[in-house]
């Protein structure tokens, strides 16, 4: 483990805040990441460094960093989850693996998952199983973490690279594939995968968040706020505020049901855009003061917060709704 003070003098700054309303607050990160983050339930936050093959874990009440080196170099740790007991589950992109790290003994395993499958961003169903996405694969991944079993099914367009997914309240997953314009639906009990093609041709739909019977999911390639209706299989989409060229991608629900939406680019550059799905409207953007910057997953903390990576600014922030 390498272990640093506190993030103010990791990089001889304090963070930087933005508003006090819906505020985003910034804090540096090593220099090597970070890429994807997760909230245990003591809302420590964990994020992977795929440059440096590390896992790296924020302490917001200490104020404090600590890094944890992946066994395997060169590994690039990318989707990352924590598990209701603690222990954190991410994928190893470049090393075909899925890591597994015990916070309390700072112990590491690696669970080969198959030559070329790039495992991407994984899931949690039930105890001890992870679903992830593999896109240079085309497939859905499934490893039990009791036996390291490894099952792959193969998603029925080709070239759909499936990226974002999440558990829905039907036993299934849904998944998004920008390559094919489609969200996907793998049902956990027959493992059978059925297609949906987005309203947008070209929607490219990146990451997506599940709210009741709801899938929202950004629409990168066309600017847009996508909706699936689970039980329907309708969709809606509202442009983003940032035009067809913001290139939405990561994001996340709060407790109380509100969208919040990354935009890369567009009108309002790296930003963070609100929807209200009770209005159908988008709010003002909030900026993001650290340029050349990515935002991948975001995930929610247990007293509400947003937290998300900065990828290409070295940062991790923290948006309090």
């Amino acid at each position: 483990m390498i272990k640093i003070p506190t993030i103010a003098a990791a990089l001889g700054a304090l963070a930087i805040a933005a508003a006090a309303a819906n505020a985003i607050t910034e804090y540096g990160a090593p220099g090597d990441g970070p890429y994807d983050v997760a909230v245990d339930g003591a809302g420590r936050v964990y994020f992977t460094e795929m440059a440096a093959a590390r896992i790296g874990r924020f302490d917001p009440r200490s104020q404090t960093l600590a890094e944890f080196r992946v066994p395997t170099a060169g590994s690039g740790p990318r989707g990352i989850v924590v598990a209701p007991d603690g222990t954190v589950i991410f994928t190893e992109t470049t090393a075909n693996k899925i890591g597994w790290f015990d916070p309390q003994r700072s112990a590491f395993h690696e669970y080969p998952t198959g030559n070329a499958l790039a495992p991407n961003t994984p899931v949690l169903v039930g105890d001890g199983v992870v679903y992830f996405t593999a896109p240079g694969s085309d497939a859905i991944g499934r490893l039990d973490l009791a036996s390291g079993a490894v099952a792959t099914f193969a998603v029925p367009t080709p070239n759909a690279a499936p990226y974002g997914i999440k558990l829905g309240p039907d036993r299934a997953l849904y998944f998004t594939e920008p390559g094919a314009n489609k969200i996907g639906r793998f049902d956990l009990e027959s493992h059978l995968i059925s297609e949906f093609a987005t309203l947008a041709a070209a929607s490219a739909p990146h990451r997506l968040w599940i709210w009741n019977h709801y899938a929202y999911f950004t629409e990168f390639g066309a600017g847009m706020l996508g909706r699936f209706d689970i039980r329907r299989h309708t969709f809606r989409e509202w442009p983003s505020p940032g035009g067809r060229a913001s290139k939405p991608d990561g994001i996340a629900i709060d407790r109380n049901g509100q969208v919040w939406c990354a935009e890369s680019a567009g009108v309002s550059g790296l930003s963070i855009v609100h929807f209200d799905p009770a209005r159908e409207t988008f709010a003002t953007a909030i900026p993001i003061r650290s340029r050349g910057a990515v935002v991948g997953d975001m995930a929610l903390a247990p007293g509400g917060s947003i937290w998300m990576a900065l990828g290409g600014a070295h940062r991790i922030a923290v948006l309090s709704p």
